[in-house]
Formats: structure tokens, sequence, C-alpha cells
């Protein structure tokens, strides 16, 4: 694996790891690292409410959207596409205006098609979304993402406990 790839590994383990830990791994990076809010962050990112109700997946309304070249690897993709929601995906690409980028349903065969294989690589690992915001279907609540990164913190209000005096 070149280094690129492992690096974009590491920080999609810093980010599954925040999200599950509830904590910003953003510490852990070096502030000259480039942040990305990839459409594969997307389609892990939900939003957990109080109530348990689950927002997922979130509306994208993107405001600036770049495009970047990463290594192609196949191997990766296959692994991922069993851990993604590849409607999601879908329909991410729709909310950016990239409709009909990747066929709604996931080819059988997939891994022998190269032309899908090499539009699903620049969809979850090319395509970056540098600002707008994204908004939960559930509660309409707006997380933003600025400058590639998406502000997921809650407000003290939603993490507080229901404490009864």
């Amino acid at each position: 694996k070149t280094f690129k790839t492992k690096l974009q590994l590491f920080k999609i383990s810093l980010l599954l790891a925040s999200i599950f830990i509830k904590r910003p791994a953003l510490f852990l990076l070096n502030r000259t690292t480039k942040r990305e809010m990839k459409l594969l962050t997307h389609n892990i990112l939900q939003h957990n409410m109080k109530d348990g109700k689950r927002g997922y997946p979130l509306v994208i309304q993107a405001t600036k959207i770049d495009k970047v070249e990463a290594d192609y690897n196949p191997e990766f993709l296959i692994r991922m596409l069993d851990r993604l929601e590849y409607p999601v995906l879908v329909h991410a690409l729709e909310m950016i205006g990239m409709k009909d980028f990747l066929p709604i349903m996931l080819p059988e065969k997939f891994a022998e098609e190269e032309e899908f294989m090499k539009h699903l690589h620049h969809a979850l690992l090319e395509i970056e979304i540098v600002d707008g915001e994204m908004i939960c279907p559930v509660s309409g609540r707006k997380f933003p993402i600025k400058d590639g990164i998406p502000n997921m913190l809650l407000t003290e209000e939603e993490t507080a406990a229901d404490v009864k005096p």
C-alpha cells in the first residue's frame, strides 16, 4: 500500500474511533494534514439523539465540492462495500448533483466490472465536500461542514442527562 492510502485509512480509523467513543479525534491529526469530508465518511455518520432515535442518513447540502486524486485500490473498495450502505451512497451522489453516476442497484459481480469499480473509487475517495452542511432527517439539526471538517459536536443540551432533583 502506498503511504497516501495508509494515511487515508488512518484518518478513517480515527474518525470511526471518535464516533464510537464520542470524542473528537482531530487533536490526533497533524495540523498540516489536509482534512477531507468524503462520501465514504458521510456514509457512516449519523445523529444519535438523546431519546434513542437515530438520524440516518444525513442530508447533504454542499456549497463547495472539490475533486482530488486518490490511489486506486480495488481491494480496499471491495472490503469497504461490506461496511457501507450502498443505497445511501447513491442517494448522497444525487444530493450533490451526480445522479446516475452509480447504478441504483449494486451489480452482482461488481468486483469484475472495472468501470463500476473506478466510478465507485471516484465517488468514495475523490469527491470532497469542502463547505456546506448535513441535516438530520429526524430532528432537522444542522451540522456544518467547514474546510472539509464536519462538526458533529452536540450541544450541552443535547448531551445532558435527564436528572431529576
